[in-house]
Order: C-alpha cells, then structure tokens, then sequence
C-alpha cells in the first residue's frame, strides 16, 4: 500500500506554521521530503518522526 503524502500546504497547516517554515525545514533535512517540480511531498510516517523527534517533554 502506498503511504499518504502531503504537500507544504497542509503540512503547514498541520503544524500551524508558515510555508516558508516548512520549506526550510525540508531544505535543511530536519523533515524529509521529496521535490516535485517547485513543492515538496512530506509522507505521513516522515511528519509524524518528525513530530516525535521535536516534542518537548512533559515538565
């Protein structure tokens, strides 16, 4: 099965933060990504290990 993929856009709006945020994150490999023409492809599992990666723990 293939895995769902987003675009910046949603995962913007995802993680309730700019495009460009989202952009320079996949520039600088902190959330891995494919580009496709001028936009990038975030999968499903890649958003959620980045998620895990960078939540702050509890207090």
């Amino acid at each position: 099965m293939i895995e769902k993929h987003y675009k910046t856009r949603e995962v913007a709006e995802m993680l309730r933060v700019a495009e460009d945020t989202v952009r320079r994150l996949a520039q600088r490999g902190e959330l891995k990504s494919v580009k496709i023409g001028n936009d990038y492809r975030f999968s499903e599992s890649e958003i959620a290990a980045f998620l895990k990666r960078n939540m702050n723990p509890p207090a």
